[in-house]
């Protein structure tokens, strides 16, 4: 958040109305919070910088405020940048009632509150990445009914809060879900769950059978670093020299290359 925009786009709905992510975006940011420093952007990156940071923000927004956070996304029209405004609701609440998300999506019609979030993401190519430890065997059904969509578990889709053999503790269920080829997992925040210092060794054999069950291709590195029990060179180490069965051109594309392929990202 360098330049102050992540708090700024998440207060914009307490004062900004019938010009919230219209064509004057970019003026109407200008002035509700002229600290926002605009000047150091190239002209041509404004709309999307701001565009990216308000769908985190709404994200955050659905969390707290649902009801604002959809009224605010109803003003994006453009077809694309509605899925994701949709898809970082979605997002949003499944931070504190993934269930509620999760039943809401699977009712998704064109007239219900979410606008049909998972069809629209799917359409418009879109993924969606969200925390799905709590409600893993639905997240299956919204896999095998949205084939054209790319999921992404985060943090393992393991216990969120558990440590060792806890944390695993509903591995069958997740491994289950690899049977589906639009569904990935990125390994953020592992040390977190683990009690042992590094390399965490007790949390290596969890770490293999999912990578077993989703290779290298849908298994991706991360950090979530401002959690971990360790530096940030520690989570790096920890899959490129700590893992015996991690290597080569499979580590490569867990360390980064799988992801930009599986999400079709444009290399510079």
């Amino acid at each position: 958040d360098p330049e102050g925009a992540l708090p700024a786009m998440a207060e914009l709905h307490k004062v900004l109305d019938e010009t919230w992510l219209n064509e004057h975006l970019l003026d109407s940011v200008a002035k509700v919070r002229p600290d926002l420093v605009l000047e150091k952007l190239p002209l041509e990156n404004k709309a999307g910088y701001l565009e990216s940071y308000a769908t985190i923000a709404l994200g955050k927004l659905a969390a707290t405020d649902l009801k604002a956070a959809q009224l605010f996304a109803e003003r994006w029209k453009d077809k694309p940048m509605r899925a994701r405004a949709d898809s970082a609701i979605l997002s949003g609440l499944a931070e504190v009632d993934p269930v509620k998300a999760a039943v809401l999506a699977m009712q998704g019609t064109d007239k219900n509150e979410y606008v049909a979030v998972l069809s629209a993401a799917e359409k418009a190519g879109t993924p969606i990445a969200t925390m799905a430890w709590r409600f893993l065997p639905l997240f299956g059904q919204i896999a095998e009914r949205h084939p054209g969509l790319k999921l992404i578990i985060d943090h393992l889709g393991v216990i969120r809060a558990g440590k060792d053999d806890v944390a695993f503790g509903d591995l069958t269920a997740l491994l289950a879900l690899a049977k589906y080829p639009n569904v990935a997992v990125k390994a953020t925040g592992a040390p977190s769950h683990s009690s042992d210092p590094y390399p965490f060794r007790n949390i290596h054999d969890g770490l293999h059978r999912i990578y077993d069950a989703y290779g290298p291709d849908r298994f991706f590195w991360g950090t979530d670093i401002t959690r971990m029990p360790c530096s940030y060179r520690q989570c790096v180490t920890m899959f490129t020299e700590e893992l015996p069965w991690l290597k080569g051109a499979d580590l490569e594309k867990v360390m980064g290359t799988g992801v930009i392929n599986w999400l079709g990202w444009k290399r510079p």
